[in-house]
């Protein structure tokens, strides 16, 4: 696996992130997947086996289940440990900021 510094943080995390958008089946985001806790728990295990130590995650997947599904499947798991990275703050800040400007 390949790893890059991310940004400043001292935190090399790899090129290759596990996507959470299919996991959980509620919302707008049920017909992008409804990946359950055991298959995401498989994906998981993979992806740690491979090297993978970023997870991408926002709380609009499935209006919050990819992350609990995500939460639960990771529980245990953090041996030097998985980076859940998060962009629900980049998310909602480029939504205001669109929203703030989509009348202009």
């Amino acid at each position: 696996m390949e790893y890059r510094q991310l940004g400043r943080s001292g935190l090399k995390v790899s090129t290759i992130t596990l996507g959470t958008m299919t996991m959980g089946d509620k919302g707008k985001f049920a017909s992008v997947g409804e990946v359950g806790l055991d298959d995401a728990r498989r994906q998981i295990d993979m992806c740690i086996d491979a090297g993978l130590n970023l997870i991408d995650t926002a709380d609009v997947y499935s209006n919050g289940a990819s992350e609990e599904i995500g939460g639960q499947a990771l529980s245990g798991k953090r041996k030097g440990g998985t980076d859940a990275a998060s962009n629900l703050q980049v998310h909602h800040l480029n939504c205001r900021r669109n929203s703030q400007h989509a009348g202009e």
